[in-house]
């Protein structure tokens, strides 16, 4: 099972109902009301965008996913789902959204907004709803290569030993390296060469630093001069930077279920919620 998304950054959000260890039942079905009579007005307004399909049901809950550690249990994401009536005998279409907490020392309940829906427009009018409902700024989140990097390095240390995907990376040149039909380099890593590279017996992050060496030996480029724009590895996490595309894309995210092996998911989103807010 795939589950992709779109990520953007949330400002403060202010009289926001939830907080990190305040969510009562009563607070979520206020907001998934709250957020389904505003989707209702959208539709009548802009059903060009929208689309006929009218809302059939809107959602609030919790998930299950401690993403700074067992002492902040109650810091848990924020999940929304929108249910749709599709056209015909279709089945019925539902977007998502995920709110993942901030950090235990963060002074903001909620610093990113994951984002998949159908249409799109839809993600567009959720920006909208928490916008002028809870006075927030919400901008595509885009990742830096640090930040890529030191995920890959984990990646690799939790991998699944057993499993046969290779780990696909795609550095981008810099200005001064492209030529025209030459911007990025694709690397396909069976996982014998990840092995060779990374022993898993070995726990000390040096995987980017041995595969620099190991690409150095065979060609005339180093990997520390290139920009990692995109990265798939693990047990089943793949991520683009948003580095590269247009000025409106942020980064998007993929998990597939093996990622909640080993702790994987939450860790790339504790990682993902550390570099939105270092870039407040």
């Amino acid at each position: 099972m795939l589950h992709s998304f779109n990520l953007y950054k949330l400002g403060p959000l202010h009289e926001f109902p939830i907080s990190a260890t305040s969510h009562s039942p009563a607070a979520l079905t206020s907001l998934a009301e709250s957020l389904r009579v505003f989707l209702v007005r959208q539709l009548a307004l802009d059903d060009a965008a929208l689309g006929p399909q009218p809302i059939t049901r809107v959602q609030a809950g919790l998930v299950d996913c401690t993403l700074h550690g067992p002492k902040h249990a109650t810091h848990v994401p924020l999940l929304i789902e929108v249910d749709r009536a599709a056209d015909d005998d279709a089945p019925t279409t539902t977007s998502t959204f995920v709110l993942l907490p901030g950090s235990p020392d963060s002074r903001h309940a909620f610093g990113v907004l994951l984002a998949r829906s159908t249409p799109t427009a839809l993600t567009a009018s959720m920006i909208t709803f928490l916008s002028t409902r809870f006075d927030t700024l919400v901008t595509p989140l885009r990742l830096p290569a640090p930040a890529l990097l030191s995920l890959l390095e984990s990646l690799v240390r939790s991998r699944d030993p057993d499993a046969s995907t290779p780990t696909s990376l795609t550095f981008a040149f810099p200005p001064t390296l492209a030529t025209e039909g030459l911007s990025s380099l694709t690397l396909t890593l069976p996982p014998p060469l990840v092995d060779a590279l990374a022993p898993l017996e070995l726990d000390a992050p040096h995987f980017v630093r041995a595969l620099d060496a190991h690409f150095h030996g065979l060609t005339a480029l180093r990997l520390a001069d290139l920009q990692l724009v995109r990265m798939g590895g693990g047990r089943g996490t793949f991520v683009h930077s948003g580095h590269g595309g247009a000025p409106s894309d942020g980064a998007k995210i993929k998990f597939y279920r093996a990622a909640a092996d080993e702790r994987e998911l939450e860790s790339t989103l504790a990682m993902i919620v550390k570099v939105a807010e270092k870039g407040r």
